[in-house]
């Protein structure tokens, strides 16, 4: 079954009339991806990092915005005042009997960091008078042990200090 060159040159006739059109498609097929890969796909990819910098630059600023309205609001506070460490004992005292605490078993101690207060007190009463020296008093506790004595009561051994010292 040989075939003639009379019988192939209609043979190559169809072909090339299928082959140039199908050569163009896929010419052009490949034109598109090469475009779709070289230049779609970095700008689509520039974009998104672009969207992402940019809620993370609104991320930052909304917390810079927050930070400036506390600023602002902690600016315009009075100034705390510094409370001297022989005052503090005397502060202790004051507003513990003021809050109707008992100080008689209390054992004020001044040391080089702060004033050791140890003895036994009701819960409750113990945190009204430390809310009531560091926010009237500029006196924080920088180190405290709480151990139950019964109920509703505390041993407590808690170095003050005045703020500023």
């Amino acid at each position: 079954m040989r075939m003639t060159v009379g019988q192939w040159r209609p043979a190559a006739a169809a072909v090339r009339r299928v082959g140039k059109p199908l050569g163009r498609v896929l010419c052009v097929l490949l034109l598109a991806a090469l475009l779709l890969r070289l230049v779609w796909w970095p700008l689509w990819q520039a974009v998104e990092q672009a969207r992402q910098a940019q809620l993370a630059q609104r991320v930052d600023a909304d917390r810079m915005a927050a930070l400036a309205k506390e600023w602002r609001a902690l600016r315009s506070q009075p100034p705390v005042s510094v409370v001297p460490a022989a005052r503090v004992s005397v502060l202790l005292t004051e507003r513990a009997n003021a809050l109707g605490l008992d100080t008689d078993d209390w054992q004020l101690m001044q040391e080089a960091h702060g004033v050791r207060l140890r003895g036994e007190v009701g819960f409750d009463a113990w945190l009204a008078l430390l809310a009531d020296l560091q926010a009237s008093h500029s006196v924080h506790v920088i180190d405290l042990q709480l151990e139950p004595a019964s109920t509703g009561r505390v041993h407590v051994d808690a170095v003050f200090q005045g703020m500023g010292e």
